[in-house]
């Protein structure tokens, strides 16, 4: 009979090492208790609650109102849904983000969803930074394309002293003499 030959080997004559088994799925999260579903929801009607605020506050946004917060609460009568808190919100709002402000809104109710789905615990910085850079880059380029737009009896920028700013810093950096269309 024939002697076999070992197999040859990867490692060319040293002795094999351990195999190091795949690491096992990560474990499943616990299950939800009853405490912390009553916070998801707790969070999800906050939110919900604060952007439909801030909604109507900005829908009935007026010029008429006073333009300063000093103005705003000693005002007798103020013409925003929200009354003194919903102008001042509006205000704020218009003033540096323009018509890009109409965005928090919806970013509070997608917050509002992923907090009764899923709970806030998982959000990321990136996430974060990504919800705040998109008003921000709504009202820059609203700030370019249309800079001023007609809201009720006078002329609002659209996209408010963020937008204007970043709309010039824009034009400055991508408004070359030499270049041509």
């Amino acid at each position: 009979m024939a002697k076999k030959r070992p197999a040859p080997s990867n490692n060319s004559g040293r002795k094999n090492k351990a195999v190091k088994k795949p690491a096992a799925p990560p474990s499943p999260p616990p299950p939800l208790t009853w405490q912390r579903r009553l916070g998801q929801e707790a969070a999800a009607l906050l939110l919900l609650g604060l952007g439909v605020f801030l909604a109507l506050s900005l829908a009935s946004f007026s010029l008429a109102d006073p333009p300063s917060l000093v103005r705003i609460w000693f005002a007798p009568q103020i013409s925003n849904w929200g009354g003194k808190a919903g102008a001042v919100l509006a205000l704020t709002g218009m003033g540096l983000l323009g018509l890009g402000a109409f965005l928090l809104p919806l970013i509070l109710g997608g917050l509002a969803w992923q907090s009764h789905r899923h709970g806030l615990e998982n959000l990321t910085w990136s996430q974060v930074i990504a919800g705040l850079a998109v008003p921000a880059a709504g009202a820059g380029l609203l700030g370019l394309v249309r800079p001023y737009v007609s809201w009720g009896d006078g002329l609002i920028h659209t996209g408010g002293l963020l937008g204007d700013l970043l709309a010039a810093g824009l034009v400055r950096l991508l408004n070359w003499p030499w270049f041509f269309c």
